[in-house]
C-alpha cells in the first residue's frame, strides 16, 4: 500500500532534470556551453552544422573531433583513442545516437537532438545534456527546447524575442500564401528569409522562444503521433521507389529520407531546374574531411508534403539516375 501523501499540487519531475526554452539550437549551446563548460574539451563528429565549432571558437571552448562512418555510424576507435571531458553526439535525421559505453567517470554527454520535435533522455546516464533546434525541422521561426540533467544559468536567457523572429515569420507567412493561392512573388519572401538568416548569424545573445512559436509548439506536441503516422507513409514512398540509394536509417519520428549519391551538387543543380530544393547537410567548414559532406541529401519527409509530391520528387530523382556513393 503506498505510503505518499496524496493530492495538493502536483511534485515536479522527472527527478533530476531541467528544463529551457531559447529561440534556437544555437542559443541553446551558447547557454549550455556558459553554464560551467567553459573549461571542458570537447570530442565533435567530424561530420556537422558549421556553427557548431564556431560557436566552441567564439566561447574560447577546446575541441578535437572523433570520426563518423558512411551509415552516421560512431567510430568508436577515435572516441576512445582521445582524451575528453564532453562526447558532442549528433541525432542524424531523428535516428537517435548509441553512445553506450565511450563515457565513463565524470564525462558528460551533449546530446545534439537538432532533428527531433521533442527531447528525451536514453537510459539514465547522470551526466546529460540535450537540446533541439526546431526551426530545422518544423514550421516554426523559432524555437530550441533543453533538457539538462544540471541546472543550467536561466539569467543568461533574455525574456525578449530574438530579432531574426519577425523577419523569418514574415517570410514563412508569404510563402504561405504564395503556395495556396500563388499571391505575392518567391522573390519577396526570399529576401525575407536570407535578411532573417542573416540576423541570426550576427546574434551572439540568447533570447526566448517567441510566444507565437511556444504557442505552436505545444500544438506539434499534441499531434505528434499522427505527424509521425504521416512521416513513417512519406518514408516508405521514397523507400520504395529510392530504396537503391538510401542511407538507412531508424527513428520513430524520421526527419528526412537520406540518399547517397555521387556528384552531389551536380544533381542539386538539376533538381533545382525542376523546382525541387534540397538541402546538403552540411558545407565543410572545420576538421577533417568526410565524405558524408560531398555525398549526402535529405529529402524531407514533413507530414506538410503529399503523397503525390513526396512520389514526385523521388520520380524526378530517379529520371536524373545518379550512381550509388
Amino acid at each position: 500500500m503506498s505510503t505518499r501523501p496524496f493530492g495538493g499540487e502536483l511534485a515536479a519531475g522527472p527527478s533530476g532534470q531541467f528544463a529551457y526554452l531559447t529561440d534556437s539550437g544555437r542559443s541553446s549551446l551558447r547557454l549550455i556551453l556558459q553554464s560551467g563548460f567553459l573549461d571542458k574539451t570537447f570530442l565533435l563528429p567530424d561530420f556537422l552544422c558549421g556553427i557548431i565549432p564556431q560557436v566552441f571558437e567564439e566561447l574560447g571552448v577546446k575541441f578535437a573531433f572523433y570520426h563518423v562512418g558512411g551509415n552516421f555510424e560512431i567510430d568508436t576507435q577515435s572516441v576512445r583513442a582521445q582524451k575528453f571531458d564532453v562526447l558532442y553526439v549528433i541525432d542524424y535525421f531523428g535516428s537517435r545516437c548509441a553512445f553506450d559505453g565511450l563515457v565513463s567517470g565524470s564525462q558528460w554527454v551533449l546530446e545534439d537532438c537538432a532533428f527531433l520535435p521533442a527531447v528525451a533522455q536514453q537510459g539514465t546516464y547522470p551526466y546529460w545534456i540535450g537540446f533541439n533546434s526546431l526551426r530545422k525541422i518544423s514550421a516554426l521561426a523559432d524555437g530550441s527546447l533543453v533538457v539538462s540533467r544540471t541546472p543550467l544559468k536561466r539569467e543568461l536567457i533574455e525574456s525578449a524575442e530574438a530579432p531574426f523572429v519577425a523577419a523569418k515569420l514574415a517570410a514563412k507567412r508569404l510563402k504561405h500564401n504564395f503556395l495556396e493561392t500563388g499571391a505575392g512573388d518567391e522573390a519577396a519572401y526570399l529576401a525575407l528569409f536570407a535578411e532573417g538568416e542573416e540576423l541570426a548569424d550576427a546574434q551572439r545573445e540568447i533570447y526566448s522562444m517567441s510566444g507565437e512559436s511556444v504557442a505552436r509548439y505545444m500544438g506539434m506536441l499534441t499531434a505528434l503521433d499522427a505527424d509521425a503516422s504521416r512521416r513513417m507513409q512519406n518514408m516508405e514512398i521514397l523507400r520504395r521507389r529510392l530504396g537503391r540509394l538510401e542511407v538507412r536509417l531508424e527513428s520513430a519520428q524520421p526527419s528526412h529520407f537520406v540518399i547517397g549519391v555521387s556528384q552531389r551538387d551536380e544533381l542539386r543543380k538539376r533538381l533545382r531546374e525542376h523546382r525541387v530544393f534540397l538541402p546538403s547537410h552540411w558545407p565543410h567548414t572545420h576538421g577533417p574531411r568526410n565524405a558524408l559532406y560531398e555525398n549526402v541529401i535529405g529529402i524531407s519527409v514533413d507530414s506538410c508534403y503529399r503523397a503525390d509530391e513526396i512520389a514526385h520528387v523521388a520520380d524526378v530523382i530517379q529520371s536524373l539516375a545518379p550512381a550509388p556513393r
